[in-house]
């Protein structure tokens, strides 16, 4: 009769609608463990950031270390060839040198100050970037998990949704479903609704 495919068909338009919610969560538990894997690994980038910065500055004063050395040496070698100056032009001669040498030794001095300054600084930032990355990534593990939970469930559900409404279609008139399906590709689930005391439940109208 009428009323009894008007009843199955709401029925179906019911599991149909909790397919539809059911696919669409289906879809964004992926998406959203993409999405938080994506600001963990973000963390992760800063931390590799933080330590090749350090990793860097630590070679830059290891040869900053190399220079101070070399212009100690000849410091101490010109300041030994000094006392053996002849002549005050050879004298006034080695100062200049010692004195250029000094400048130069004073200038790597002032560079080993400020990258140790910066170690320090990035060393600090370091910890932080590290611990935070560990944060994110407990936060993010319990979340892959209970997304995961969540998703296997969701598709569990999805499967007898399937079954329910190939059970409910299996004897239903094929005109009316035909045009059942018509109006949901062109509306959506939501295109068919009950009549309730004669008004259209979708637009309340007579």
């Amino acid at each position: 009769s009428v009323r009894r495919t008007l009843k199955d068909l709401l029925k179906l338009r019911e599991v149909d609608q909790d397919l539809q919610r059911i696919r669409k969560r289906c879809t964004e538990c992926p998406s959203l463990i993409e999405k938080h894997k994506r600001d963990y690994e973000s963390e992760g980038y800063l931390v590799e950031a933080k330590t090749k910065a350090i990793a860097d500055l630590k070679v830059e004063m290891r040869q900053r270390e190399v220079d101070l050395k070399s212009c100690e040496e000849r410091i101490a070698k010109l300041s030994a060839q000094l006392l053996e100056a002849s002549t005050n032009q050879e004298y006034a001669a080695f100062q200049e040198q010692i004195q250029r040498i000094n400048d130069e030794k004073g200038e790597y001095e002032t560079q080993i100050l400020e990258t140790m300054d910066n170690l320090e600084s990035i060393e600090t930032e370091l910890r932080e970037a590290q611990s935070e990355h560990s944060i994110r990534e407990t936060e993010f593990k319990e979340l892959k998990s209970s997304l995961e939970s969540d998703l296997t469930q969701y598709q569990a559900e999805a499967v007898e949704l399937e079954k329910k409404r190939t059970e409910l279609i299996y004897n239903f008139d094929p005109e009316a479903l035909r045009s059942y399906e018509r109006v949901v590709a062109a509306l959506g689930s939501d295109g068919i609704v009950p009549i309730e005391n004669r008004n259209c439940s979708g637009c309340y109208m007579a």
